[in-house]
């Protein structure tokens, strides 16, 4: 009976250490920002860009609370394509709904290389 348990205790632990997030970045601007702009912080490069610092841990999240936007909220990446490369989760979910009712995405990423 000793040995089943320990594997379901160990189960247990590595579910509670994996579900949660070592970092949440949220972004809070519809717009794309080169680094160095005054308006960089906060942006969706910004957040995409922290994740992939080699500082950061792995497990980083991202959320949206990008203030009197309609949804959804197009965001142009005017100075190319994010490349999320160490990880994490982007959640558009998170983006409040307000009073918006519609099925599609909350969040809408446009730009080179994306569907228009």
């Amino acid at each position: 009976m000793r040995n089943i348990r320990i594997p379901f205790i160990t189960l247990i632990l590595l579910a509670i250490t994996f579900s949660s997030f070592a970092i949440t970045l949220e972004v809070t601007k519809p717009y794309d920002r080169q680094p160095g702009h005054p308006e960089y912080p906060n942006t969706l490069r910004w957040a995409v860009e922290m994740l992939n610092d080699s500082t950061i841990p792995h497990n980083g999240r991202v959320i949206f609370n990008i203030p009197n936007v309609t949804l959804p909220c197009v965001i142009n990446l005017e100075y190319g394509a994010l490349e999320l490369f160490r990880g994490g989760v982007i959640d558009g979910n998170t983006q409040p709904p307000g009073n918006y009712t519609g099925i599609e995405p909350r969040i809408v990423l446009r730009g080179n290389g994306f569907g228009q």
